[in-house]
């Protein structure tokens, strides 16, 4: 049995011993499910939609509480995913990001150009290789319920235009901690970790020169005024997963658990439409508001790539020779998967 199963059993078992004393005529069992973003985001539409599937589909037995701004937990992000841990919280949404700092091999996300786009990283994420990963939130008294998305991560500065890996040189970017900060120091930049809250000031003084985020989030953080040159690179993607504390979904009932999972898996895909057309629309929004725009062609981001080869040593002692190669291997089979499928699909016209 290997030790995964036995975290399962283990938690499985507790389950059990509690079930016996629930008292379903208690009332609608809740569920607070937490994100550190507000209500105009993405995020939330992807909680509001699991909210309506569970509340439908147990007709009544549950109830779903949106807590956006991370809002019980002290708009602090770490201090959220803690309290899920805790069962102070019964969900949270968490950027993969966040969970390597409890995890260091949640990085794998982070090694940059692993996903050519939407598509085939949502593919590796539903898979085997993703589904590996949520299995190690056992051990952290989470469960991993399914993906969403944050979206691919851009970088924005106030200095010049980012086009060849050279302008990233004497630039200092704020990074979120659970990144890597070789990857902006690799190419000459300096990386500097940041509450986020902080980051608007830093910018406007000058004391950063720039920062990295999905777009969505640029866009609501108003970093545009602050900011004046966009690159869009596609360099990191960014999945986010609803967690939930590992007690509590073990306490609940094998079908309220295929329930809840299944909406979980919708109300994602949902989400994750709606970030991929974020992503075809802010640009347009930001320029119409001041910011200059560099969407990086297919040789210009070869150079990058080329020069990011360089990190491999990096991430292989971050998360392990083992997991890079499978997360590696799982994006090349899913794109000739894709291919076949075109070829197919090109056949028959």
């Amino acid at each position: 049995m290997s030790r995964w199963t036995r975290i399962a059993a283990a938690g499985m078992l507790a389950a059990l011993l509690a079930a016996g004393c629930s008292d379903e005529a208690a009332g609608p069992k809740r569920i607070r499910l937490s994100l550190i973003l507000g209500e105009n985001s993405e995020w939330y539409q992807g909680a509001a939609k699991w909210k309506e599937l569970v509340e439908e589909r147990t007709e009544g037995r549950y109830t779903v509480d949106l807590v956006p701004n991370a809002s019980r937990s002290s708009h602090s992000q770490i201090q959220e995913l803690q309290d899920v841990q805790r069962g102070l919280l019964e969900a949270s949404f968490e950027s993969t990001i966040l969970l390597s700092t409890v995890d260091r091999k949640w990085m794998v996300f982070s090694y940059p150009w692993l996903f050519p786009n939407h598509a085939m990283a949502s593919a590796v994420c539903d898979g085997e290789a993703g589904e590996a990963l949520l299995l190690r939130l056992l051990e952290r008294n989470i469960v991993g319920i399914a993906y969403g998305t944050n979206g691919f991560r851009q970088v924005t500065n106030s200095q010049r235009a980012i086009r060849v890996p050279k302008d990233l040189e004497g630039l200092k970017i704020r990074v979120p901690q659970g990144l890597p900060p070789e990857l902006f120091e690799h190419f000459g930049a300096s990386a500097h970790q940041m509450n986020f809250g902080d980051l608007f000031v830093a910018l406007r003084t000058g004391d950063m020169h720039g920062q990295e985020n999905p777009l969505s989030v640029i866009q609501a953080a108003k970093l545009q005024s602050v900011q004046k040159h966009l690159t869009i690179w596609n360099y990191v993607y960014d999945p986010i997963v609803l967690c939930m504390n590992r007690d509590f979904w073990y306490g609940l009932s094998g079908e309220d658990q295929k329930i809840l999972r299944q909406a979980a898996h919708e109300a994602m895909a949902y989400e994750r439409g709606l970030v991929e057309k974020a992503d075809e629309a802010v640009p347009s929004a930001l320029k119409a508001e001041g910011m200059k725009v560099a969407r990086l062609d297919p040789k210009e981001l070869d150079a990058f790539r080329a020069k990011a080869k360089g990190l491999r040593p990096v991430f292989e002692g971050l998360v392990g020779e083992e997991l890079l190669d499978r997360m590696l291997k799982a994006v090349a089979d899913e794109e000739e998967k894709a291919r076949k499928k075109a070829l197919e699909e090109a056949e028959r016209y």
